[in-house]
């Protein structure tokens, strides 16, 4: 569900260095992009992106790179200058020239003040996108409903955006159906995982081995069924108000979505896993000092699978729980 919001958007963008490959180069082009997604749709189109579009600071953020592009720009007229932090956008006899930490625009020579500081993140710069879409003769328009940036011709038509992002994201306030099911489950450690992992999970492994460190994966994917008998028998233990804070109840737990696993290691590796996990798309889902923002006390060993993408982005931009990168992007 997107959060509605009740002021206007700004449109911003960001950069980053590598050939968006695939994009129709045609004028007229119409793209959408989508706050919380990697994809984006350029004439009905599906591609996807090695980044995020993003909210922040009332301002919607997609990768300039695929915005120039789509606005007509080929990848040689998109000049990045390291040692000065500046692109430059180059168009039909035209210039457009931002630098990092500087609001004022250099258009064709005219200096302009931009709607927002461009910022360097990641490895990325960021800059007020609709300057740059209106500069090379398009409109931006902004579909509260689903989160989408709408990139089209003047007196065009509007695109039609795409549905809205679902995060899957599951705690004490966001239950999963009864019947949830994942799809197609693997096995590592005779553990049960959603297919969509393993490999990441593998590659995850075998980088704490090649460090010296052994981790193992003693839990994963659970029928609602399973964390029934699991948190009753907790309940019997130790009560249910102690158990609330270590178990899930039933249809709340993220080992129902096979993306959470479990894992056995030494306090070192554990150290090890909460610095790198992010490399492999995976996140600690419970960290310390974070108990009144996911529910639950620290768990070491309770990691998920989020995908390289946003794991990225919840490095770069130091979001430490699934909750804070939810109400980030505009979703929860």
């Amino acid at each position: 569900m997107i959060i509605k919001r009740l002021f206007p958007v700004i449109v911003c963008i960001f950069l980053f260095f590598c050939p968006a490959e695939g994009l129709s180069l045609q004028p007229g082009n119409i793209s959408v992009f989508q706050l919380g997604s990697d994809r984006y749709f350029l004439a009905g189109t599906e591609y996807t992106m090695d980044a995020l579009a993003f909210m922040e600071q009332n301002r919607a953020f997609v990768p300039v790179r695929y915005l120039a592009l789509v606005c007509g720009l080929k990848d040689d007229e998109i000049i990045w200058d390291g040692a000065t932090a500046k692109v430059t956008l180059t168009h039909n006899g035209r210039s457009l020239t931002m630098q990092v930490g500087n609001r004022m625009l250099d258009t064709c020579g005219t200096l302009l003040e931009a709607e927002a500081v461009p910022e360097a993140i990641g490895g990325r710069v960021y800059l007020p996108a609709r300057q740059v879409a209106e500069f090379f003769d398009y409109q931006v328009s902004w579909d509260e409903a689903t989160g989408a940036v709408l990139i089209y011709p003047p007196g065009g038509a509007r695109p039609e955006p795409p549905g809205k992002i679902d995060l899957l994201l599951v705690n004490k306030a966001h239950p999963m159906p009864k019947d949830f099911h994942p799809g197609p489950l693997a096995v590592i450690n005779n553990r049960q995982i959603s297919q969509q992992i393993k490999s990441p999970l593998q590659n995850l492994l075998a980088a704490a081995r090649d460090k010296g460190y052994l981790l193992t994966v003693n839990s994963g994917y659970r029928s609602y069924q399973d964390q029934n008998l699991i948190y009753s028998s907790r309940v019997k233990l130790y009560g249910r108000k102690s158990a609330s804070f270590t178990v899930a109840l039933p249809g709340h737990s993220e080992h129902q979505t096979g993306l959470a696993v479990g894992l056995k290691g030494s306090a070192a590796a554990y150290a090890w896993l909460e610095k790198n996990c992010w490399h492999y798309g995976f996140i600690l889902r419970y960290p310390a000092g974070k108990q009144v923002v996911t529910g639950f006390a620290y768990e070491p060993w309770h990691y998920r699978y989020v995908g390289i993408t946003v794991a990225t982005f919840m490095h770069d931009k130091k979001i430490s729980t699934l909750e804070e990168y939810a109400s980030y992007i505009m979703l929860h």
